[in-house]
């Protein structure tokens, strides 16, 4: 339909018939700027107003969707042909409609993959948590965790496996070029947990990858101050496009191969348990056994606190040696067969039947 065309028959209509655009407004009960609309070829009236306007005009529905008048002996053929023209109006306002359709469903389909482009980029690789450990002169310290993500960073020392029975002070810093860099100090061992924004740092002012190779602790006690080294293993890194969905193990778990240790059944017992700690009496005294996988090695302490000798024995797995440690920082290497030997082959038989009967 050519609008422009009806809407100037719309108007010499409405002028032969001594109409103004208000009293034909009434007449449709519309608005004055609808027929407005209508003769300067804006809009086109619907089917309703079509009716409307025929019976007020006298003239046929083909002739207002024509333009102009249609002669009687012409009207069949111009109706025939005027719907031709409807339906290729439809066809064509179907077509437009379907590229419409095609064209919001692409720019959703783009903005879609722009904001997972963009989330991708944001969080891929940024997630990271790092197991922190350390020993040094009879020291250990285990467990710790550093988790860093886009905008925070979250620190855990660990556990600390010490004699003394009190820490007066703990600092952690690092070095740069040779100086040390605070970034935490306490007189209380116990708060030991740091939380700190990226955007807004109050602890760590650089980034994880500036500092987590030099990163040290130091602790105070009244008998003696410790420095210690802290080592760390990357646990966990969002690296992974898919992630895979294992299925529960029921078969046991394998062993694992610790550099055929005269102990492999006794690290297996430990593993498969998943023990990290146990506590029993012996002898008259009390033994204390931490199980730890630490950065390079697997290691068992051994603790006897109520021993006027003050010791702690120490065996690393991978290496398959045994060590112990006096209260004075001196280590001796246990040897094969000595006395100290036999003591811990009794600490491993005792530390399994703890184990088995709890």
């Amino acid at each position: 339909m050519n609008q422009e065309k009806i809407g100037n028959f719309i108007k010499e209509l409405r002028v032969k018939k001594g109409l103004t655009q208000d009293e034909l407004a009434d007449k449709l009960y519309i608005r004055r700027q609808s027929i407005s609309k209508w003769e300067m070829g804006i809009t086109s009236p619907d089917t309703e107003n079509f009716k409307s306007l025929s019976e007020i005009f006298n003239v046929s529905i083909d002739e207002l969707i024509s333009g102009e008048y249609i002669p009687k002996e012409d009207a069949i053929a111009k109706s025939e042909e005027l719907k031709i023209k409807i339906l290729d109006d439809i066809n064509a306002a179907k077509s437009k409609n379907k590229l419409l359709k095609r064209i919001i469903i692409a720019m959703f389909i783009c903005l879609v993959l722009c904001f997972a482009s963009y989330y991708f980029i944001m969080t891929y690789n940024k997630f990271k948590i790092y197991y922190i450990a350390g020993s040094s002169d009879g020291v250990s310290i285990t467990d710790g965790l550093l988790f860093e993500t886009n905008e925070k960073i979250f620190f855990q020392l660990g556990n600390v496996n010490i004699d003394e029975e009190e820490i007066l002070s703990t600092a952690i810093y690092y070095l740069n070029d040779g100086n040390e860099n605070l970034i935490y100090k306490s007189d209380d061992y116990d708060n030991r947990y740091i939380q700190d924004s990226k955007n807004y740092p109050e602890y760590f002012s650089t980034e994880v990858n500036n500092f987590i190779d030099n990163l040290y602790v130091k602790l105070k006690t009244k008998e003696k101050d410790y420095n210690i080294k802290l080592e760390y293993r990357l646990d966990y890194i969002n690296n992974k496009l898919f992630f895979e969905h294992k299925k529960n193990e029921t078969s046991k778990r394998k062993k694992v191969n610790v550099t055929n240790s005269d102990y492999q059944q006794f690290y297996d017992f430990l593993v498969q348990r998943d023990i990290m700690t146990c506590s029993f009496d012996y002898n008259g005294y009390h033994y204390d056994v931490d199980f730890t996988k630490e950065i390079n090695k697997t290691t068992v302490w051994v603790v006897n606190k109520e021993d006027l000798s003050n010791y702690t024995y120490v065996f690393n797995f991978e290496s398959n040696e045994l060590f112990k440690i006096f209260l004075d920082g001196s280590t001796y290497n246990c040897k094969k067969g000595d006395s100290c030997y036999k003591h811990w082959d009794e600490i491993v038989k005792n530390t399994i039947s703890n184990i088995e009967k709890s």
